[in-house]
């Protein structure tokens, strides 16, 4: 690593091209710098800014008194998928550098590979004006495949047929029994149609005897303790002389859960409600009952 000085106020930019936008950045003058790496005729540096820092690219020219060992850095970019909404900001961390944007849940950016410090990675991604930034995000917040879309909430999620096989024939234990419309007969349904799990339970199999019960195989169990999972069935009670309840767990996004379920409120009968998507804080799931665990699938 080296440092050097910016004599004169200098335009600095999100990537080591004018083509990349500078959004009034500047550093100098009289800015000691430091010089992370050199990328064609541009450094990459940290200056002050105010009470923070930031990392940007500069003309390597406008660089002077430099000391110390540049490094090279060839530009390695891998597709990587954002997994939540979140911030970008100018170096690796939220709190000593300021924030330099955004990216959407799903957005396709590019990592630098390797460059990552602590939990942050270094992205390049669109922004409007057909340009692009370089900017350090969480990279907990990135993955390689592409996440799942969010359920649009009122609606029955794009992948569900609530008049399918899994739900309308005797491959369902519950469409056996004659309980079509019970929150029992829309789970295992769910369960079957989205994951292809043909669930089955030693004893009991109300919805709050679930958890205890379940004797598939290929499924595993969660503590309530550890809250809600992505593609999981939630065991609810709401006493030991009261069949419970179950719902499915359609994605936990953060803080927020998406679930679907049958018989709520209680009709006891197939209607337009049921396997409509809900959503709520994780800290209010679920809206009634004590969980007795999840199943996930």
């Amino acid at each position: 690593m080296a440092t050097g000085k910016v004599i004169n106020q200098t335009p600095v930019y999100y990537g080591p091209s004018t083509s990349y936008p500078s959004e009034n950045s500047y550093a100098g003058p009289n800015d000691t710098v430091t010089i992370l790496w050199a990328e064609g005729a541009w450094y990459y540096i940290e200056y002050p800014a105010g009470t923070k820092k930031k990392r940007m690219y500069i003309k390597d020219s406008a660089v002077s008194q430099k000391s110390g060992n540049i490094s090279t850095y060839n530009p390695n970019l891998q597709v990587r998928y954002c997994l939540a909404s979140t911030k970008t900001y100018c170096g690796p961390s939220s709190t000593i550098y300021p924030s330099a944007g955004s990216i959407s849940k799903s957005e396709e950016v590019h990592f630098l590979y390797y460059k990552k410090e602590g939990n942050y990675a270094l992205i390049e991604y669109n922004i409007s004006g057909n340009k692009m930034k370089r900017a350090w995000v969480d990279s907990m917040k990135l993955g390689t495949e592409q996440p799942i879309p969010s359920p649009v909430v009122g609606q029955r999620p794009s992948d569900m047929n609530i008049n399918s096989d899994s739900y309308m024939s005797n491959t369902n234990m519950y469409y056996h029994a004659n309980l079509v419309g019970q929150c029992t007969w829309f789970c295992w349904g769910r369960a079957h149609e989205k994951k292809g799990k043909a669930l089955s339970f030693h004893g009991g199999n109300n919805g709050r005897q679930w958890y205890a019960n379940i004797n598939t195989s290929n499924v595993t169990k969660r503590p309530a303790s550890l809250g809600p999972i992505t593609n999981a069935i939630c065991s609810i009670s709401y006493g030991d002389n009261k069949p419970g309840h179950v719902l499915f767990v359609e994605l936990v996004e953060e803080n927020t859960i998406y679930y679907t379920e049958a018989n709520y409120p209680r009709d006891d009968r197939l209607s337009s409600n049921d396997g409509i998507v809900k959503s709520c804080d994780k800290n209010q799931f679920p809206v009634s009952g004590t969980v007795m665990g999840y199943i996930v699938l």
